[in-house]
């Protein structure tokens, strides 16, 4: 799948794939993370999900490098997050941000903040 990333997007050079609890969870999930940054150009209003593929298959290396076109960061329904940079770090970041993001997003749903 990294591959496929790295062929489809020339742009970047660091590549992340977590199961951090939060976006995991919200994975799983019919519910959506939304998208907080608050600044710059916002592409939608939730992180793009990308439907289930079994891992390891080339459906979901369709799936995610077709979605990583133009996303940074997408979850992989009953999966996963992977985010994409210009380096790692910066993908790092990306992937942390996509955390902290979904758990506002855990809490505000638990709390009927909607």
């Amino acid at each position: 799948m990294h591959l496929k990333i790295y062929r489809t997007r020339p742009d970047i050079g660091g590549i992340v794939h977590t199961h951090s609890p939060y976006a995991t969870g919200f994975s799983f999930s019919d519910e959506e993370i939304p998208r907080f940054e608050g600044f710059g150009e916002i592409k939608d209003l939730y992180i793009k999900k990308v439907d289930y593929a079994t891992p390891g298959s080339y459906e979901l290396v369709e799936l995610a490098s077709h979605a990583l076109f133009k996303e940074d960061v997408i979850i992989l329904k009953n999966h996963g997050v992977v985010s994409v940079a210009s380096n790692l770090d910066e993908a790092a970041l990306l992937a942390e941000f996509t955390e902290s993001s979904a758990k506002t997003g855990f809490v505000m749903n638990f709390l009927k903040f909607k």
